[in-house]
């Protein structure tokens, strides 16, 4: 499974990528908005993380509600997969998703980055 591909017509997108980034942890940017071409994988993966995408900064959402958004709703624990393979976790903002109960549950960074994720976008 593979990143995807940055289109090479938007590399210039990623000129200020630190400081989005540096901005999206102080809670002051909604995403990072970087183009990427996620047609490759399975469509599944795709739909998952495409919808993740659509979640806004200052919100969470659960592994279910995903699951139902991509239209298998009792596939809360793959979509939990999908999230724990995240190639680009900033991007696709995975630390977005919780448990069903608004636990945070897994993230690539652990769960004190998750949180403070959260925290800065005012999510927490």
């Amino acid at each position: 499974m593979g990143l995807g591909a940055i289109e090479p017509a938007r590399e210039a997108d990623l000129a200020d990528l630190p400081e989005r980034i540096c901005a999206l942890a102080s809670g002051r940017y909604d995403n990072l908005a970087v183009h990427v071409d996620w047609n490759i994988g399975p469509s599944f993966r795709r739909e998952v993380l495409e919808e993740t995408l659509r979640i806004p900064s200052g919100q969470t959402r659960t592994y279910g509600w995903l699951a139902e958004r991509v239209g298998r709703p009792r596939a809360a624990r793959a979509v939990g997969r999908v999230m724990a393979t995240n190639p680009l976790p900033l991007v696709v903002p995975c630390h977005r998703v919780v448990g069903s109960n608004g636990s945070l549950t897994g993230y690539g960074g652990g769960l004190r980055m998750k949180e403070a994720l959260l925290k800065a976008e005012g999510a927490l």
